[in-house]
């Protein structure tokens, strides 16, 4: 149970209120359970407890204990993040319907997904693709030589 209330999802916000006091996270796991919780059993009880998370990491957001500023300095960056990606996990319905409806609609009205291979849609894309391949490959060939240049534990310098 959190200590901060007026939200639904008081633990979270307790949890980024006591670490940007400088409070510690650590991962602990008993033997003996616990706490032994209740759990959602049919799809309209998870339904609800989505919706439920989903508005409450929203309202964080958009409230005074945002991550984006309220944990601005008090954090770390990573961890900082870590808050504000799950705070955005609403938004991510909105790619969840683009995904899930937009390919069954170009299925049904017989359209293709995909650019025709000789339109002027096709270039940027493939230049685009070429450049993150060599890049890549460049930074796997720059990873390469710091391991093969690396200095053994043992050795002395002068």
């Amino acid at each position: 149970m959190g200590l901060k209330y007026g939200c639904p999802v008081e633990d979270v916000i307790t949890g980024l209120s006591i670490q940007c006091k400088g409070w510690k996270s650590a991962y602990f796991n008993p033997e003996r359970k616990a706490f032994l919780g209740l759990a959602p059993t049919t799809l309209p009880q998870v339904l609800v407890q989505h919706k439920r998370w989903s508005e409450g990491d929203f309202q964080i957001l958009l409230s005074k204990y945002s991550p984006a500023w309220y944990a601005h300095g008090r954090i770390r960056l990573g961890l900082q993040l870590g808050y504000c990606c799950y705070c955005f996990w609403a938004c991510n319905c909105l790619a969840t319907l683009y995904y899930s409806i937009v390919p069954s609609l170009f299925l049904l009205k017989g359209t293709s997904l995909f650019p025709q291979v000789f339109s002027s849609f096709v270039y940027p894309i493939s230049y685009q693709t070429c450049l993150h391949l060599i890049s890549l490959s460049r930074s796997y060939t720059i990873d390469f030589l710091l391991v093969l240049k690396r200095p053994s534990k043992n050795s002395c310098t002068s």
